[in-house]
């Protein structure tokens, strides 16, 4: 079988051969006439038109005259189309060096996708390992590959948010890590730090949703837009971090360290903030109906136009805080700390027997009990571990 297959390959493949040679023939003996062709043309022009320019002066010139009046035209002449013949090779010289680039730039850049595509399943296989080691190294060297490569930025993106998911799902009743796994955080690290420019997609959103990541270090991590609906961030630090137009719907931010964060048009519904540290924070714009804010620490934060309907306020600090167009409507504020008499006015359930408004501006700032006394101490031994 194998012996009789053979033979009608090697013809096959002879006769390919043949009719290449026979193409390649007739394309040289095409190029062969056209090139004569164009010899003769010029020939010819070279000797007629110049007989043509000096005809009219036959009348008024020797043979001798004209003689020289035709050798000189057919001089200019072909110092002309010798400066067109130089200025044609070098174009086509300029596009054949041209279109050989492109190739050798198309060849590189097929050889680099190559690459990047070995080593990005080579750095996912890393994920698998037991060895903590081996999984550090995959995440960097997927985070080397989404820096230098813009096609693959988003895949792997979701790739090490999927894998937060997975090795962090919440579980009810699961006790607090002592800390968040070395590798979790490397990634929770790397995402922070992306480049985000290659990130034009409104909807590319990372996803952490319903994860369990207390007491995670975000300090000055960029997750915006990012999606953090129902997850638990107890205690983490997101100090300086950017969170503008997350989804944190039902997050839990208890105790967390909200510092100068970036919280611009957040979506903040029904999310726990009791006893968070959310002072100069920026929430223009934020979502905030029916979040429990009891006991927070919004010393100086930006809520201009945010939307607190509904809100718990109880025993929150709120003094300096900018709320210049919020929405209190609902909110629930009988013992916040730091509203003024105009803002209560907004809010339906409203009490008298505490001590606010006025009555609180004129308390000494150590009897307030906000950021600037006890408070300040329990954020700073919380940032330092003590």
């Amino acid at each position: 079988m194998r012996g009789a297959v053979t033979p009608d390959i090697s013809d096959e493949k002879e006769g390919r051969a043949s009719m290449h040679a026979s193409v390649r023939r007739a394309a040289f003996i095409r190029r062969g006439i056209l090139i004569i062709g164009a010899a003769g043309l010029t020939l010819g022009l070279l000797w007629k038109l110049p007989e043509w320019q000096v005809g009219g002066w036959k009348a008024f010139l020797t043979p001798k005259e004209l003689i020289e009046l035709e050798n000189h035209a057919r001089g200019t002449l072909t110092l002309v189309l010798l400066g067109a013949t130089l200025l044609l090779g070098l174009y086509l010289v300029w596009r054949r060096m041209a279109a050989t680039e492109q190739l050798a730039s198309r060849a590189l850049d097929t050889v680099r996708e190559s690459q990047s595509t070995e080593r990005f399943t080579r750095a996912v296989e890393q994920f698998g390992s037991e060895r903590i080691e081996i999984r550090l190294g995959g995440i960097y060297a997927l985070e080397r590959i989404a820096k230098e490569s813009e096609r693959d930025h988003w895949p792997i993106m979701e790739v090490l948010c999927a894998y937060v998911r997975e090795r962090t799902a919440w579980q009810e009743g699961h006790p607090a890590p002592a800390r968040v796994a070395t590798d979790v955080q490397a990634i929770l690290t790397v995402l922070g730090r992306r480049r985000r420019e290659h990130e034009p997609e409104e909807h590319q959103r990372l996803n952490l949703s319903r994860t369990d990541l207390r007491g995670a270090d975000l300090q000055n991590a960029h997750l915006e837009r990012a999606a953090l609906v129902e997850t638990h961030l107890e205690g983490a630090d997101l100090g300086g971090a950017c969170l503008e137009k997350a989804d944190l719907r039902g997050a839990f931010l208890n105790e967390a360290d909200l510092v100068q964060a970036d919280l611009k048009g957040a979506d903040l519904r029904e999310a726990h903030l009791e006893g968070a540290y959310v002072v100069e924070a920026h929430l223009e714009g934020a979502d905030l109906g029916a979040a429990r804010l009891d006991g927070a620490y919004l010393g100086g934060a930006f809520l201009k136009g945010a939307d607190l309907s509904g809100a718990h306020l109880e025993g929150t600090y709120l003094y300096k805080a900018h709320l210049d167009g919020a929405t209190l409507e609902g909110a629930h504020a009988v013992t916040a700390v730091g509203l003024s008499r105009e803002q209560r006015g907004q809010i339906n359930r409203a009490s008298t027997d505490t001590e606010t408004g006025d009555d609180y501006e004129r308390q000494p700032d150590a009897e307030r009990g906000g950021i600037d006394a006890p408070a300040a101490d329990r954020l700073a031994a919380k940032r330092t571990g003590t």
